[in-house]
């Protein structure tokens, strides 16, 4: 509750303390596919720690607003419909097989309200930028993007999830949008495995 009142008492440019669900809509093409002309073709090259990247992500939704079908970034298998979009990942390490990433969220800029139960696993994204007039939300200093486009920036309501965590390999469809600053990428590090070590030490 006091997270809550927290986060009513504060403020950012382009949320809403008291939203509303918005309207689900589709924002990639149902008929976006991987092959061998869009895949990247460098083994491990041209990536690295510390940046954004946006690529196809498929997940299952437990509960649908509107009725699972084929297209509408839904895919009816046999085993269930899955969920498939494009979303941002910020790589936090790499190995010889695949990328460690960390997934960005914006729950339809809504943003890190949308998570206050479990705020403490959320840190929010802020452009560079607009440093100096970044209002600070959440119970973690932002972290500070940097757009590969000078015009380009991300949505005021763009979330991390410290404790969430998704491997990526390096021939998927991988586009790069951008980086942390120096500084806010070993934040972001130091959150993770403190916020994962006292889920460890709770799980024993």
């Amino acid at each position: 509750m006091e997270l809550l009142q927290h986060w009513r008492r504060s403020n950012l440019h382009g949320l809403r303390a008291t939203p509303s669900e918005a309207p689900w809509k589709s924002s990639t093409p149902s008929t976006m596919a991987v092959n061998d002309k869009n895949t990247h073709h460098k083994q491990r090259k041209g990536w690295f720690r510390n940046q954004a990247t946006s690529l196809q992500f498929h997940t299952i939704k437990p509960t649908w607003t509107h009725p699972p079908s084929p297209g509408n970034e839904v895919n009816v298998t046999p085993v269930g419909p899955v969920f498939s979009k494009k979303r941002m990942f910020i790589i936090l390490w790499m190995t010889d097989e695949h990328m460690f990433s960390l997934p960005l969220y914006s729950w339809n800029r809504l943003g890190i309200q949308k998570k206050v139960q479990f705020i403490v696993d959320y840190v929010c994204i802020g452009n560079l930028k607009y440093k100096g007039r970044y209002r600070m939300i959440g119970t973690h200093d932002p972290l500070w993007f940097e757009h590969k486009d000078p015009d380009g920036e991300l949505d005021n309501s763009t979330t991390c999830h410290i404790a969430g965590a998704h491997t990526v390999l390096y021939d998927e469809d991988i586009r790069m949008v951008g980086r942390l600053e120096a500084g806010s990428y070993t934040h972001l590090l130091q959150l993770w495995d403190w916020r994962n070590q006292q889920h460890r030490a709770s799980s024993s």
